[in-house]
């Protein structure tokens, strides 16, 4: 006779941490900023204008961290607004700076074109955003 346990087995690489427990033993690693409402599982997915090279560009959130497999590589931003006729994906931050009242971070982007063909490797840019647009950081581990 035989005798098996069968149990589910947690694949998650991510942290949350609130935004308001944010410290400084985050400044140079990989996050996502889940903006306005909590997102996980997919729920109340928000969207948000970055500005990058001075343009004003709408993205919406995508996130994919509601069952047992819950993957920091699945998680990003995706712009609605196409620019040159590309679309880009903001894949991942890193928190640069922290202030009182704004952070200031480096964005990971790849450029689409229309056919969702990646165009662009990674780009790199700056941006800040002020402490009250985020909820949470999802936080690499």
């Amino acid at each position: 006779m035989f005798c098996f346990t069968l149990g589910a087995q947690d694949r998650s690489d991510i942290k949350y941490v609130r935004f308001i427990n944010l410290d400084r033993s985050l400044i140079g690693k990989p996050v996502q900023l889940d903006f306005y409402n909590r997102s996980f599982r997919g729920l109340k997915l928000d969207t948000v204008t970055i500005v990058l090279d001075k343009i004003p560009i709408r993205f919406l959130e995508h996130r994919n961290d509601g069952g047992s497999i819950n993957l920091f590589s699945s998680q990003f931003l995706e712009s609605i607004d196409s620019l040159n006729q590309q679309r880009s994906r903001i894949i991942k931050f890193k928190i640069d700076r922290i202030t009182e009242d704004s952070i200031l971070v480096t964005c990971y982007l790849k450029f689409y074109d229309v056919n969702n063909v990646l165009i662009d490797k990674i780009k790199e840019m700056k941006t800040w955003f002020e402490k009250k647009m985020i909820i949470e950081i999802l936080v690499k581990q």
